[in-house]
């Protein structure tokens, strides 16, 4: 099945770890800090992908639209998603990356690596400095199984 360009654009843009800085550039937005980072990630959160969708005169209208100029299969399903019910799209994510992180990573560190520490906290995997590259190599590999490919800090 082949994804439309729009979709295929968002997702290597998201997997490359450059999503806020495109959201940036798409609307002139300044991205110089940490604190106006940090601003626009709320925005994002609150406007895009987990707030109500705007209607035009609504706060957060133009970043609504330059999202979906670019993106508008995202933006379509993420439409379709709130329609009852704004909170789904935070919930599907919640349980697509947790059953993506405990389910698949976690059971293979189990299972290959018994003797590898592992601490989930948030989206972050703590573990000790010798076992991050096996732990990073896992990841990958089990992200990949379903055609995703993060950017690891």
């Amino acid at each position: 099945m082949k994804l439309p360009a729009d979709l295929r654009d968002c997702l290597e843009v998201c997997q490359r770890g450059e999503f806020y800085e495109e959201i940036a550039d798409m609307t002139g937005v300044d991205y110089s800090d940490d604190a106006k980072r940090q601003r626009l990630k709320e925005k994002v959160y609150c406007r895009i992908s987990f707030g109500a969708t705007p209607w035009p005169g609504d706060v957060g209208i133009d970043l609504w639209r330059a999202f979906r100029k670019r993106w508008p299969t995202v933006a379509n399903l993420l439409e379709r998603l709130k329609e009852a019910d704004h909170a789904v799209p935070a919930r599907v994510c919640q349980r697509l990356e947790a059953g993506l992180m405990i389910h698949d990573v976690c059971d293979t560190l189990r299972v290959q690596y018994p003797d590898i520490p592992v601490i989930l906290i948030h989206d972050g995997v703590h573990s000790h400095k010798e076992h991050m590259e096996t732990i990073e190599r896992v990841i990958r590999s089990e992200y990949a199984r379903v055609g995703l490919f993060p950017s690891l800090h």
